[in-house]
């Protein structure tokens, strides 16, 4: 088994079938309205029946933003004595105030999130007697532990006589976007950071699970609150805390927190295919850190394919990270003098019977930190070079599915084979060996997950360079470091990673 550099420890991974979890049986395909963000929200007109002041709670609810804007509510009680917000900064806040107004509960998301971030769900408990809170966001703790506010106070859910969901109070700050499988049980704390917990909400595939028709599955009883079923009686609640009347008109949404994420992947054909950027990545800078994910899927084995380069001006590659004629994996970068600072392999080799590959990897120089991990499982050899300076990251030009020759010219060492969701990030560094952090990349299941439409997903900034998207125009780079010219023809490849 091997052993990470610096705080990244070899973990085993077991695989089932094709390598990911099996099907959940408990997985059901789940309904999800629109809020129009300018009349849509529903309202209950009335306490909702059996609620009664507590210091205890637990939400769950899907998401699917449709605008970058913030001050969106999403459920709020008469007097925002408890509400639940997209807040300032694009963070997911739940607040709980008591009767006189002071803050019991607040939970706060580390993560931000807009109209690029895809289906969430978002899972939330809190115990305020014993100072116990849990925000989760897709499966992955998000709680950030230097705003949450536990204290043993509670929350006034009696304050004035109505409930909104999809606004804040009487219909103000609208919610645009989609709802689904909205739980609300203010009489009960499940701790979520037990993992069969959360499976009560969440399948470990990231997909919604089945919780009876009053939502009663998670715990036995039937919250306040359970939104659920087709569009037209989904304002009705199928908990136990009464209808609520719809305002404007709630329509299906597109698409459902049911359906899998799925990724387009390229065909690089080895002879003609690769990208150049024609000039230097805009906005590079040189550090001592940097970030890589990308999908592939070998054509050929035992021939050197370079994956990422950068070309000095006087000709040749500068720094690159390429699979060997080895089958391993290798990281060469460079400072501004050409001197190797980083050389590390991978353990274990990448070959085209393994199909579908998920390359991820960070370095910190200045830590003296590498993690190289394959498909899951940490996999990095020891650095054969590891200085602490800085890469130069601000070379002449930069080439994906490619190297350039001693003289300068490019196309060689060509890729051949399947690429999807390339992310290169110079200057942020994220911790692999914190599974949360590679949840940001790769599902629990092994699939891709949504890096958002240009990347900035995993760390609230647009990488250098994100190629996603359809085949057509996935050269021009969604990231931040400006486009690529193709030369020769990318094609579709025969299948994706996310199959």
């Amino acid at each position: 088994m091997p052993i990470g550099i610096g705080l990244g420890v070899g973990l085993p991974f077991i695989p089932l079938g094709d390598g990911a979890p099996p099907p959940d049986p408990d997985e059901v395909v789940v309904n999800a309205v629109e809020f129009d963000g300018v009349n849509d929200y529903i309202n209950r007109a009335a306490d909702l029946t059996g609620i009664a002041d507590s210091k205890v709670g637990t939400l769950s609810f899907w998401l699917k933003l449709n605008t970058a804007s913030t001050g969106l509510g999403i459920l709020t009680n008469d007097f925002s004595r408890f509400r639940v917000t997209l807040a300032a900064g694009n963070i997911i806040r739940v607040q709980g105030l008591d009767s006189v107004a002071a803050t019991a509960l607040l939970l706060e998301s580390l993560s931000t999130y807009d109209n690029t971030s895809g289906w969430l769900q978002v899972l939330a408990s809190w115990d305020l007697a014993n100072a116990k809170g849990h925000l989760y966001i897709n499966d992955i703790n998000d709680l950030d532990t230097g705003t949450d506010v536990l204290n043993d106070l509670e929350i006034e859910h009696t304050a004035g006589a109505d409930f909104f969901v999809g606004s804040a109070t009487a219909g103000a700050s609208k919610l645009d976007g989609c709802l689904a499988q909205v739980y609300f049980n203010p009489d009960e704390y499940i701790d979520l950071s037990v993992e069969s917990n959360r499976r009560k909400f969440i399948s470990v595939n990231g997909l919604p699970v089945d919780m009876e028709s009053d939502g009663s599955s998670p715990t036995g009883t039937e919250p306040i609150v359970f939104l659920d079923g087709d569009t037209a009686s989904w304002h009705t609640n199928l908990g136990s805390g009464g209808g609520f009347t719809e305002v404007g008109a709630l329509t299906t949404c597109a698409d459902s927190a049911s359906d899998p994420f799925s990724v387009n992947a390229v065909n690089f054909d080895g002879t003609n295919d690769y990208l150049s950027r024609g000039g230097g990545l805009t906005g590079a800078a040189d550090s001592k850190t940097g970030i890589l994910s990308v999908w592939v899927k070998r054509g050929v084995d035992s021939v050197t394919h370079t994956l990422w380069s950068l070309r000095v001006a006087a000709g040749g590659e500068a720094s690159f990270i390429s699979l060997l004629s080895t089958n391993t994996l290798f990281l060469l970068m460079r400072n501004t003098s050409n001197v190797n600072i980083l050389n590390v392999k991978s353990v274990g080799s990448i070959v085209a019977a393994d199909g579908w590959t998920h390359i991820l990897v960070s370095w910190d120089l200045g830590g003296s930190v590498v993690h190289i991990y394959i498909d899951d499982m940490e996999d990095a050899d020891t650095p054969a070079t590891l200085l602490d300076q800085n890469i130069d990251y601000t070379r002449e030009d930069a080439g994906i599915g490619h190297d350039w020759s001693a003289g300068g010219a490019a196309g060689t060492n060509k890729m051949n084979g399947d690429v999807a969701e390339f992310y290169f990030q110079d200057g942020e560094f994220l911790d692999f060996s914190v599974e949360a952090n590679r949840r940001k990349f790769i599902g629990a299941d092994g699939k891709p997950v949504e890096l958002g439409s240009d990347g900035s997903n995993p760390t609230g900034t647009a990488p250098l360079i994100f190629l996603s998207g359809a085949t057509v125009d996935w050269h021009t780079n969604k990231g931040s470091g400006g486009g690529f010219t193709e030369t020769g023809a990318l094609t579709d490849a025969s299948s994706s990673p996310s199959d």
